[in-house]
């Protein structure tokens, strides 16, 4: 698995990440002058932990999979509704949504 991480130091606070993120994930901290975005916790993955998200989350909705490892539920997505259809940047997040989103009828 693979994801982009900000390096604060090498960072300029230009701003280009953010306007050119197809996904929006990068986010501009106004105390730092810096674009930060999730970082999956990659330091907690390194040790074999989950991310905090995933053990904060009340509800259980969260829940990191490696998707070259493990298997992928049937009903798992890669392009929910919403979001952009990019195939290049092959996405590694997937989806479980709660209900399919009804489909637009044809006039």
């Amino acid at each position: 698995m693979a994801w982009w991480c900000i390096t604060l130091s090498a960072a300029s606070g230009c701003k280009n990440c953010i306007r050119n993120c197809p996904y929006g994930a990068p986010r501009f901290n106004e105390e730092t002058r810096k674009a930060e975005k999730c970082s999956m916790c990659y330091e907690r993955l390194d040790i074999g932990m989950n991310p905090a998200c995933v053990n904060a989350c009340p509800v259980g909705a969260l829940s990191i999979i490696d998707l070259d490892a493990d298997p992928v539920p049937d009903n798992a997505v890669q392009y929910p509704p919403g979001f952009p259809h990019m195939p290049q940047l092959n996405p590694g997040t997937r989806f479980i949504l709660a209900r399919q989103p009804k489909q637009p009828e044809d006039k």
